[in-house]
């Protein structure tokens, strides 16, 4: 799947992210953070992970947002939004990791990068539950039917 950000404007659903894992549960306030472009992976990339630059403000997903969807509207789908990936992980440059920040917040905001896996069909989609929490996803599955 190609994603031209000529013709895309993509957006990151998260939620706000907090210092104690306990209060994600609880958490009822969703951010949409409206991505200015998302860059096709480098030919060195074997993970194949589209990128955003984070933004001046240090405004960025977080570790906690991983698995968050990434919901574009082409310009051939008129209004339509589709999900067409998921948030994969961030780049953190390795002087800011080394000098031992404890507190991932901080490090979120020193980030320089968010990359995106795209959902080209549904194989991707599987091959990204199975790497991280199968037993969870269908755990919620079975609680939602």
């Amino acid at each position: 799947m190609e994603l031209s950000n000529s013709d895309a404007e993509c957006q990151l659903i998260g939620f706000s992210t907090s210092e104690e894992a306990g209060d994600f549960l609880t958490e009822e306030k969703v951010f949409r953070l409206h991505l200015k472009e998302v860059a096709e992976p480098p030919m060195d990339d074997s993970f194949h992970h589209h990128r955003s630059r984070v933004y001046s403000d240090n405004f960025t997903a977080c570790y906690d947002d991983i698995g968050a969807p990434l919901f574009c509207k082409l310009a051939s789908s008129g209004e339509e939004e589709f999900q067409l990936g998921l948030f994969q992980s961030l780049t953190v440059p390795l002087e800011i990791v080394s000098q031992g920040m404890s507190n991932d917040i901080e490090k979120c905001r020193m980030a320089s990068e968010m990359r995106f896996t795209l959902l080209a069909d549904d194989r991707k989609l599987a091959e990204a539950i199975q790497g991280y929490t199968m037993a969870e996803f269908i755990e919620g599955y079975q609680n939602c039917k």
